[in-house]
This record gives structure tokens, sequence and C-alpha cells, in this order.
């Protein structure tokens, strides 16, 4: 009842001043699940053939898989990861051989 109380004052003082109403939280940034810290540098330190996955990767920073992956997606770590899948840039030869054989204008305009 404290909380419910504290709140329907607050609105209530709001509408006596003329304010619009908010009763929002007045401590945000300070709640909620914190993120996993940890030096991006250790990821230089890690030889390429550690880095050519997510699994193995994450085994040798010692964070979860799901963690590491979704940094990678959102961008942080591009230059230093060696993980091929996530975004290539050039086209695989099978999916050149697969374009020559369903649509072998688009390829010949590519080029």
């Amino acid at each position: 009842m404290k909380t419910v109380r504290r709140i329907w004052r607050r609105g209530k003082a709001c509408i006596a001043t003329g304010l619009p109403v908010d009763v929002s939280s007045r401590i945000p940034g300070r709640v909620g699940r914190k993120r996993v810290q940890f030096d991006p540098n250790q990821m230089k330190e890690i030889p390429l053939r550690r880095r050519t996955n997510i699994r193995s990767l994450s085994k040798a920073l010692n964070i979860p898989k799901s963690t590491l992956h979704k940094r990678i997606k959102k961008g942080y770590y591009k230059e230093m990861v060696g993980i091929t899948g996530i975004k290539d840039e050039y086209p695989s030869p099978t999916s050149q051989y697969e374009l020559t054989r369903i649509a072998p204008t688009i390829l010949a305009d590519q080029q």
C-alpha cells in the first residue's frame, strides 16, 4: 500500500500544480541486470585458430556463447574477431555456383 499511496500522491501533486503527470521511476540506470564486463584487448591476445568460431572464442574468454554472439551481432568486436559466417563480405564458391545455376543474368550484371 505504501508504494501505491506514494505514486498516487505524486500524481495528485502534479495535477494540483498544473504540470503533466509524471509518476515514472526516479532511479533509472541503477536497476536491472548488469552487463558482463571484460577487456576487449583480451581478444587480440587469443590466437586466430581459437577465434575461428564462437564456441572456442567464448571458451578462451570465459564468457557465455550467447553473450559473445549478441555483442558480435551488435558490432562491438568486428575488427578483432576472425569468425566466418556471421557476416560474409565475399560470396563463397558454393554460392557463386548456385547463382550461376539459378540466375545467370544476375551474375553477369555483377561482373
